[in-house]
């Protein structure tokens, strides 16, 4: 069984990912998604300093290592607290269709209901690198959001509960990251975070679904 849960719009980005692709943050001081980085930076600088500058031939000098590592550092702590609720997110349980029959006609339904709303939901749905739109990412989160509904629509046999809520979790997170990738003029340092976990969106679903595939070989689907 192959699942097509618009992966291949997550390897294609992933092999065009390029440091011209990585969006500037550089004037955007009045950007609530930027605004603080350099209040952090100064007292970065500030810490290393707690005496003030040293005067050296009458001129007032700080010590700090290259600013650009400083930089680094602080965006990197801003990408370790704005990722959490990107990588972890919530679904609603109440919600879930429940059934306790696990018999091989329930479990092959399910299975080909799920093939059948990836395959409607993200056929012809691809992003053109030579020429990209920000409207094909917002096709590709629109689409995602519909998968979703969707899954919560579905009857569940128990024993893929947990495959089932992964996968809901994880086009959540898909969802996500390319809204914020679509929303770049707006958060760039969310579209930052959302390009980086690219790589590790598509290694989760590709695990994923390797994982259902070899609980479908148990019942011969």
């Amino acid at each position: 069984m192959i699942v097509n849960d618009g992966q291949a719009n997550l390897i294609a980005i992933r092999e065009n990912i390029s440091p011209e692709t990585v969006p500037d943050i550089t004037g955007q001081a009045t950007n609530p998604a930027v605004q603080g980085i350099g209040e952090d930076i100064a007292a970065e600088i500030i810490a290393q300093n707690p005496e003030g500058p040293e005067i050296v031939d009458d001129e007032p000098l700080i010590t700090a290592p290259d600013p650009k590592k400083i930089a680094e550092k602080i965006i990197a702590e801003r990408f370790a607290q704005s990722s959490f609720p990107l990588l972890a997110p919530e679904i609603d349980i109440s919600m879930l269709k429940i059934i306790p029959n696990n018999d091989p006609a329930a479990i092959d339904g399910y299975l080909n209901n799920t093939k059948a709303i990836s395959e409607k939901n993200f056929s012809g749905i691809s992003v053109d690198f030579d020429d990209p739109d920000i409207e094909d990412f917002k096709k590709l989160a629109a689409a995602y959001e519909k998968t979703i509904q969707e899954y919560y629509s579905l009857n569940v046999p128990s024993s893929l509960v947990d495959f089932h809520k992964e996968k809901i979790k994880l086009f959540t997170q898909q969802k996500k990251i390319f809204f914020n990738i679509s929303n770049i003029e707006k958060d760039p340092l969310a579209a930052l975070i959302s390009m980086r976990l690219i790589g590790q969106a598509h290694d989760d679903l590709t695990n994923l679904n390797e994982r259902i595939v070899q609980f479908a070989r148990k019942y011969n689907l």
